[in-house]
């Protein structure tokens, strides 16, 4: 597969001395006039491929793709991997039909109970808006949800900042501290339930 893959680039290579595709004696590929260490590509034993920036202004980025017994994986240098396009600034949808997060115990330390989650749910504000045409790619841009800003100030944990300084929320977070408010209510529920049955029966007797 490797020699295949080597035989592709090659024939890009013959195409002109202008080659968008390089492929370096050392296993590394790069694009346009693009060289090493400012990016390039790189395979290692067969497992996946490496692609690798390094700027002045941007610092370091790599994206690795790695196939090993586990199936294979999809890494990076930073905390997310974006769908975006960014000559048009419009993040992009991603369509799947399960998604599992890291939530073994074993990898989790300080765990506490959330205060004041039915606090927290009641301060939030859900809103129905339109995004703007220039962030969206979708048929209909008419949407559900909260705003980062605000939500930020009630529960900080579920909002994060990207590089160009726009407010994304991770909605898995509010899972959590809504059903934590919904366990608040019904123990509050509960309470009232009892608290009725008690003055129904000082009625009863009074009788």
């Amino acid at each position: 597969m490797k020699k295949l893959f080597n035989l592709i680039v090659m024939l890009f290579i013959a195409f002109g001395a202008n080659a968008q595709f390089k492929y370096l004696s050392n296993g590394q590929l790069t694009f346009g006039n693009i060289t090493p260490p400012y990016g390039y590509v790189t395979a290692w034993e067969g497992k996946g491929h490496y692609f690798h920036y390094s700027g002045s202004t941007s610092g370091n980025a790599w994206l690795k793709f790695y196939l090993g017994t586990n199936g294979p994986r999809i890494s990076a240098n930073t905390s997310y991997i974006r769908f975006y396009d960014t000559d048009t600034e419009v993040y992009h949808d991603l369509y799947v039909s399960s998604v599992y997060e890291t939530s073994d115990l074993r990898l989790k330390t300080n765990i506490s109970n959330v205060q004041s989650p039915l606090i927290k749910t009641l301060q939030l504000r859900p809103v129905q808006y339109t995004l703007l045409k220039s962030h969206s790619d979708k048929s209909t841009s008419q949407d559900i949800g909260f705003i980062a800003q605000e939500l930020e100030k009630i529960i900080p944990e579920a909002v994060t900042t990207d590089d160009s300084g726009n407010k994304l929320i991770n909605y898995r977070t509010l899972i959590a501290i809504l059903t934590g408010a919904i366990q608040e209510m019904s123990i509050q529920i509960n309470d009232l339930t009892e608290l009725v049955k008690v003055l129904q029966a000082q009625i009863n007797n009074g009788k």
